[in-house]
């Protein structure tokens, strides 16, 4: 025999031994068969059965939890009221029909004009401004505003800037949107000379719920007798002006005949739920209330002209107190009330120019330490890709997919820590606050043109910071 013969003997061998003491192993680490799925115990009898282990037992191991409140409740929608002809510059107060728990405001809002001979052009902040500078409000039953006297065409960035339940969605691409004339007429300056030139038709939400989710932030809104009030005034005359946030029309080129304004108010809420549900024979007990219950959002509007005319003094915000969601400043000019105008020219000639009025470099402090240092070009990319609007920035509201020059949100940086515009979100990056928190903007210089920065604070009272949390 050669030598290598012998030497592959030997592995044999070996290899041989390894499989003989690896089957000896094997066979003493085998268990007992003890139920589905378990090993044989080598002498051919079937493993008995043990439903305790399987998915498809029939007595489970531990009792249903309680049915969470949003699959135990209803979420419904009906008609609240119908406001026909509204006059011009007349608050008219809504209360607000009852109904278990309040989870938003939807306003379908329509402007019927008639022309005869002149063509027709709505203001840049149009048709939205059809409601003025305060034009829309909600009160609750103790008289406590839970949306502070806004514009309706703040209500709109509210719309399009927000991650609350119904909104993150710009109004101007909902299927009901409709102006005349368009935007594009708007913007080329022509204007329209249709039949029904300076009508429209657009619908806004008004937010309450935070979360659609769990139904954070829905407000109780059951009892008669303490009703909450929303309040609409639109604005002061339905004709052309100067001021482009509360005139409605381009002076001397509004309708020549009567403006008529209807709304259509519908309560979105949530039904409450019975105390328990009947399935298969058992009952399990229903979540009856929202998370959270008592937890509270409010729009807190705040006007600013300490830098009316340039320079770069520090101020803080007053809306203390509460956990922020998101902070939307608006930058108007004191020419007619305009919205700080974007130039593409003056981004070319310089960094973080492309505005004149608003600051190449935004820095906001908290507690004296500044949080967010944000330059112009920067900020409107982000903007830009949280929100999805990708068609640029536009001067006349009705753009579909554009921002609006002047306006700036912080939803990117205070609810982007996901990187999406979602409303099924955790907090995320919340900016929670005390009375004694200062919240600042300083180091920021304006230009000349400025006349007040409008500030539009989202925030959110909880009941507990569990809740919020979740």
């Amino acid at each position: 025999m050669t030598q290598s013969h012998k030497f592959h003997d030997t592995q044999l061998e070996a290899i041989a031994e390894i499989a003989r003491r690896y089957n000896m192993q094997m066979r003493t680490a085998t268990p007992a068969s003890t139920g589905i799925g378990a090993p044989g115990n080598g002498a051919g009898t079937a493993a008995p059965a043990d439903l305790s282990r399987s998915g498809m037992s029939a007595t489970p191991s531990g009792a249903a939890s309680a049915v969470p409140f949003p699959r135990a409740s209803t979420l419904a929608v009906m008609q609240d009221k119908f406001l026909n002809a509204m006059v011009a510059g007349q608050s008219v107060p809504v209360t607000l029909q009852t109904n278990a728990f309040l989870a938003a405001i939807v306003l379908d809002v329509q402007i019927v004009a008639v022309n005869v001979t002149t063509a027709v052009l709505f203001n840049n902040d149009g048709p939205f401004n059809i409601f003025g500078a305060s034009g829309i409000a909600l009160s609750d039953p103790a008289n406590q505003a839970i949306i502070t006297p806004i514009s309706g065409f703040k209500l709109a960035q509210l719309n399009k800037y927000l991650t609350d339940t119904d909104m993150n969605f710009d109004a101007t691409r909902d299927p009901g949107f409709s102006m005349i004339p368009t935007a594009a007429n708007n913007a080329a300056g022509t204007g329209s000379t249709a039949t029904n030139a300076g009508s429209a038709s657009f619908r806004l939400v008004i937010p309450i719920e935070l979360r659609r989710r769990d139904a954070f932030g829905a407000l109780t809104n059951s009892a008669a007798n303490e009703a909450m009030i929303l309040t609409l005034t639109p604005a002061a005359s339905y004709g052309g002006g100067t001021d482009t946030q509360n005139n409605v029309y381009v002076n001397a080129v509004a309708p020549a005949t009567s403006v008529t304004l209807n709304v259509s108010i519908w309560q979105v809420y949530w039904t409450a739920p019975p105390a328990s549900i009947q399935s298969g024979g058992t009952s399990t007990a229903t979540q009856r209330t929202p998370a959270g219950l008592g937890s509270m959002g409010f729009i807190r509007s705040e006007r600013h002209i300490d830098n009316a005319g340039g320079g770069s003094g520090s101020w803080q915000l007053t809306s203390v107190g509460d956990v922020f969601t998101n902070i939307i400043w608006t930058c108007r000019t004191a020419t007619h009330n305009l919205r700080d105008q974007y130039s593409a020219a003056n981004a070319l000639a310089g960094f973080n120019a492309g505005y004149t009025n608003w600051p190449n470099v935004f820095n906001f402090a908290v507690n004296d330490f500044t949080t967010l240092s944000l330059g112009q070009t920067m900020w409107i990319r982000e903007i830009a890709r949280f929100y999805g609007l990708w068609s640029g920035i536009s001067l006349f509201a009705g753009q579909a997919g554009y921002m609006d020059t002047g306006v700036w949100s912080f939803g990117p940086y205070l609810s982007g820590i996901f990187d999406e515009a979602v409303n099924f979100l955790p907090a995320s990056q919340y900016l929670a606050t005390t009375a004694q928190t200062k919240c600042q903007v300083r180091g920021s210089t304006f230009g000349a043109g400025l006349a007040a920065v409008e500030v539009d604070v989202r925030v959110i009272r909880p009941q507990s910071g569990q809740t919020l949390y979740s």
